[in-house]
């Protein structure tokens, strides 16, 4: 699932994941709730610089649910903080992939 009000955000990094894996979309950290209990979700992908999907309340909200992965995606510095397990400075795109599969 990929959480951010940033249609540019959502469309392009859908684009790269919907070839390796299933994809959804939300706009807002009530959608992702709502969607994280009723499907089958592994991974939320949070837009770093998206004011409301990235606040540390969002991130423990969505990491109270059981199995799920949170991964704070930053296009400005190339990031990727995987919650709770680490952190890539200069993130690639196969950083991305890696740890949305694994």
């Amino acid at each position: 699932m990929i959480l951010s009000s940033h249609g540019l955000f959502r469309d392009g990094l859908n684009r790269v994941l919907s070839k390796v894996a299933s994809v959804v979309s939300v706009s807002t950290i009530q959608e992702a709730e709502q969607m994280v209990r009723t499907e089958q979700i592994d991974v939320v992908l949070v837009d770093q610089n998206d004011d409301e999907a990235s606040r540390d309340n969002t991130i423990a909200r969505l990491l109270a649910i059981p199995n799920i992965k949170v991964v704070v995606v930053s296009l400005n510095t190339y990031s990727l903080r995987i919650y709770t397990q680490s952190h890539v400075q200069d993130a690639t795109v196969e950083d991305l992939l890696a740890a949305v599969i694994e």
